[in-house]
């Protein structure tokens, strides 16, 4: 595996730690910043694994789309997690009102460790 893949994935697991403290101590926007971007740290692993680079998040889930959802290494519910994460986090990070809740905050934690996790399983494989 190339250094750099695995330094993604180190990045993950770093950033999902942070997500699971600060959901822990009540920083919900916070949380669900963290969450998404293990979820994209991993995406991007997986990305880089087929050599593709883009240049945008929503970039990025459009070739995870075509690269691991239209060939079905994974399942669609997987690039609705993506969406799920990158709408929370927007939110939380844009919305000068947001009221990300608890409950949406440990819904984009579920949804990013799943991701992280069978991205890290499908990264094995190869």
């Amino acid at each position: 595996m190339k250094p750099e893949i695995e330094r993604l994935l180190r990045k993950a697991d770093d950033c999902m730690e942070s997500a699971e403290y600060n959901f822990r101590e009540g920083f919900h926007d916070a949380a669900v910043n963290r969450s998404y971007y293990a979820a994209f740290d991993a995406l991007t692993a997986l990305l880089l694994f087929q050599d593709v680079q883009v240049k945008s998040h929503s970039g990025a889930i459009q070739q995870f789309a075509f690269h691991f959802i239209k060939p079905e290494i994974f399942p669609i519910e997987m690039q609705e997690f993506l969406f799920y994460c990158f709408s929370k986090r927007q939110k939380g990070d844009y919305d000068l009102y947001s009221d990300i809740t608890e409950e949406e905050a440990n819904l984009s934690l579920s949804k990013a460790r799943n991701f992280v996790n069978r991205s890290k399983d499908c990264l094995k494989l190869e």
